[in-house]
């Protein structure tokens, strides 16, 4: 999600226990919030039915990590524990790289090794539609550094070999790709 909301919920102690307060006072806190280093904790609504403060972005994070670190001050002075996280935004699917053989390949003989590879790490790998070609190796596979490559045997039939090949990334992202041998 490249806009993720960001929740802040407020909560209050009184002689080192937790104790319930006002909205009121939890509404009068000042908040201080970062996102990538960028103040932001003037643009968190609160609200006083839940005691929670909320922010979303106006546009979409950068692809990658984002940092973002809040603590609040009441009207008294007193400030709160500082809170901090890290997110990774990713949109992008994996891509494939080079097949061998490559999809629409003549082959002559029965038994081939198709082999690939993808450019994340963490994707897994999954041969699809491929049981009548009797796949040999892990399904899916979790290819691993440095080259993330993967690897199944595979036994062909005369005439068309349709089977599709998908990565999924971490964050959900897919990619698929048609093959034919």
């Amino acid at each position: 999600q490249p806009q993720p909301q960001f929740r802040i919920a407020f909560s209050a102690q009184c002689n080192s226990s937790a104790c319930d307060a006002p909205s009121a006072y939890y509404a009068s806190a000042s908040l201080a919030a970062t996102l990538n280093s960028a103040a932001i904790g003037t643009q968190f609504v609160f609200d006083p039915q839940m005691n929670t403060a909320l922010f979303t972005p106006q546009s979409r994070l950068a692809e990658g990590v984002s940092s973002f670190s809040a603590h609040a001050t009441d009207a008294f002075g007193h400030g709160s524990n500082q809170i901090g996280t890290t997110l990774t935004v990713d949109t992008v699917p994996p891509r494939f790289g080079a097949f061998s053989p490559p999809s629409e390949a003549l082959v002559s003989v029965s038994q081939v090794t198709l082999q690939g590879s993808v450019s994340e790490p963490g994707a897994s790998v999954i041969l699809e539609n491929a049981q009548a070609l009797n796949p040999q190796g892990p399904n899916p596979q979790f290819p691993q550094p440095p080259a993330f490559g993967f690897t199944w045997g595979l036994t062909l039939v005369p005439g068309d070999n349709p089977f599709r090949i998908s990565a999924l990334d971490r964050a959900g992202n897919l990619a698929s790709q048609a093959f034919n041998l």
